[in-house]
């Protein structure tokens, strides 16, 4: 039994010609409306191999040959601390991460590559910059949580008072107007606990987290 697939006389030589200059079998069936097959059969006939499924994805270097020993290889990335972009673009070839791999080679982080970013320094040079920026000396000190205040906002009367907060302004955010659930909502001393503001419902505003932050930051 025979179709428009099988009796339709086609060109095995522009098939090999266009098939060499990039185009998949697929497509060329496509365009001559023949099977698949059938363009196989005229390759073959024409001495053409069939390439690869992974040879029609773009950059892929698997097949291409690997020049570098693994000795050149550990020299340019270990000891010239060469990128693996820097080696890719230097021989021309992508696969740089696989080859590492294959010949054993310890593989950068992150961190190792960011020199200067705090990431090389020792650890008492990382402590003084850690006492740089805590308590008093950073941007975001309020003059610190007392143990006492701890307890307080983890008691059950801050919880329940906190609520009745929320509750009373009908769970909206007094500064940006909003509705928010619950969890997104804070309940805000508008004198603060350490100016000797007292911990009563007349003394609390509700406000939404991005609004809370940005008060306690401006």
């Amino acid at each position: 039994m025979s179709n428009h697939y099988t009796c339709k006389q086609i060109d095995e030589s522009s098939i090999a010609t266009w098939y060499q200059d990039g185009t998949s079998i697929a497509q060329i069936a496509k365009d001559l409306k023949i099977h698949p097959r059938r363009v196989r059969r005229a390759l073959k006939s024409q001495g053409i191999d069939v390439r690869k499924p992974w040879d029609h994805l773009i950059g892929n270097d698997h097949n291409k040959k690997f020049q570098l020993t693994r000795d050149e290889l550990d020299r340019l990335y270990t000891i010239e601390q060469k990128s693996i972009n820097d080696i890719a673009e230097l021989i021309g070839i992508n696969n740089i991460r696989y080859h590492l791999i294959r010949y054993g080679i310890h593989i950068r982080g992150y961190a190792e590559t960011r020199t200067g970013k705090g990431d090389n320094l020792s650890p008492e040079s990382r402590q003084k910059v850690t006492d740089a920026i805590s308590g008093s000396s950073n941007w975001n000190w309020k003059g610190g949580i007392t143990p006492e205040d701890k307890r307080f906002y983890q008691s059950r009367e801050w919880k329940n008072l906190a609520e009745a907060c929320k509750q009373r302004d009908g769970f909206i955010c007094q500064q940006c107007h909003k509705r928010f659930r619950l969890r997104r909502l804070r309940a805000h001393h508008i004198i603060f606990r350490r100016d000797g503001g007292p911990d009563t419902l007349n003394n609390l505003i509700t406000y939404c987290n991005p609004c809370h932050r940005y008060i306690h930051t401006h």
